[in-house]
């Protein structure tokens, strides 16, 4: 093996409050009471998606709601999640999910409609108008509109001036709670998109009037709580601060970390290794051609192996997770849950093998290991392969990956 270093990230736990809520989620909703927008920058896998929900159950229970993702995939996990929320606390919400796919199939096949940013500003005055696209029925009640930040922009700037009005008043004017997940992610452009409804929403008093905005992301940027306070919009951040009097529940199994260069090819012994001794793993590549071939070396191997990628549906996304390796493309970078229909006593992952060429993807992928909130067993470590391309980049930028957060959670041994 290349240069390595070996880290070992300890346990975490997370605080719970009396009522049984995580104490970041306590704490966003009680910040939404005298915040009009709340970051929860809780850590990875510790319930921010719970939070959201939650809040909305308590700001927006007979209200609608507008929820953004990055990502189809993400999109689509969160319909899911929302689906089941609403059903279990019994929400008057009918939740819809909207990409671009969905306005196509409307403009297709509904007459009256020729403009994918005309769909859109028609679902949001009336999804119950799409019957053989959204299977909500009759029943009335507010819209949960789920959609990613994709859908927006381009409706918004549409050639068709009726249609910008149309849509700049519904999301202005329409929505009384709106979340943005995993906000770090977005593009300059998307961050403009936000920023400008802020701007609009404060301008027009909406905030004022009650409506509330959660953002959540495990790495807030500065730029962000910059622009706040350049604008002048209260808000406030709740992270993963805990207090003394709190009991706490471990969320993150121990994780064996090992920084060092190569790529999925170098690992198969490894990897082999650790699937004959009975533990499940993720292998996760930049490279749509390495995540070919190395799912067909092991599918030639009678491994249980599943491939997901961008490429392939919602019904397969869930065939494959049920594999024990599985090989992914970057579209589980964010916020994606691996999720096996026998949930397992421990975490879902034993062990990862991922590039990490970038600090962001290092940080996301990292994240998917030891997840162990709600599990019976917490102590088992997860093993983390985090590659890099080239020796001489590995040993340049290694400081910056050990972090004075690392520092303060690991133990080092070089060799």
């Amino acid at each position: 093996m290349a240069t390595s270093i070996s880290i070992n990230l300890l346990k975490e736990s997370i605080a719970v409050c009396d009522n049984g809520m995580l104490r970041h989620q306590k704490d966003t909703i009680d910040a939404l009471k005298s915040y009009p927008i709340v970051l929860n920058c809780a850590m990875t896998g510790a319930g921010k998606t719970r939070a959201s929900h939650l809040s909305i159950q308590h700001y927006a229970k007979n209200l609608p709601v507008l929820y953004i993702a990055p990502t189809n995939a993400l999109v689509q996990q969160h319909y899911n999640d929302a689906r089941s929320f609403v059903e279990k606390n019994g929400l008057p919400h009918h939740v819809v999910s909207v990409t671009g796919r969905t306005l196509y199939e409307i403009v297709k096949n509904y007459s009256g409609i020729h403009r994918s940013s005309d769909a859109l500003h028609q679902i949001i005055r009336n999804p119950r108008a799409f019957p053989g696209v959204f299977n909500i029925g009759e029943k009335k009640g507010p819209t949960w509109l789920i959609t990613n930040p994709d859908q927006v922009w381009k409706s918004i700037v549409s050639n068709n001036n009726q249609d910008n009005r149309n849509l700049i008043q519904d999301f202005t004017n329409s929505f009384r709670c709106v979340v943005v997940d995993e906000f770090h992610y977005y593009s300059a452009e998307q961050l403009t998109l936000f920023f400008l409804c802020m701007a609009l929403w404060k301008e027009f008093g909406q905030f004022d009037n009650g409506l509330k905005m959660l953002l959540l992301t495990a790495t807030p940027d500065e730029m962000v709580i910059d622009f706040f306070k350049r604008a002048d919009i209260p808000f406030k951040v709740i992270g993963n601060d805990q207090n003394t009097n709190d009991q706490k529940i471990p969320a993150l199994a121990p994780v064996e970390l090992t920084l060092t260069c190569g790529d999925l090819d170098s690992f198969k012994n490894i990897v082999s290794d650790e699937y004959h001794e009975g533990k499940d793993g993720v292998l996760i590549s930049d490279s749509m051609q390495e995540i070919n071939k190395n799912y067909h070396y092991y599918k030639q191997k009678n491994f249980s192996v599943g491939r997901i990628t961008s490429a392939i549906d919602n019904k397969d996304r869930v065939q494959e997770s049920q594999k024990r390796l599985i090989l992914a493309t970057p579209t589980v970078d964010l916020g994606y849950n691996f999720i096996r229909s026998n949930k397992k006593d421990r975490q879902e992952i034993d062990f990862i093998v991922s590039t990490a060429y970038e600090k962001s993807k290092f940080w996301q992928r990292l994240g998917r290991a030891g997840r162990v909130l709600g599990r019976t067993q917490t102590d088992i470590p997860s093993k983390a392969f985090m590659l890099f391309t080239r020796e001489s980049y590995f040993l340049n930028q290694k400081i910056t990956y050990l972090s004075n957060y690392i520092k303060k959670f690991c133990v080092f041994i070089f060799f």
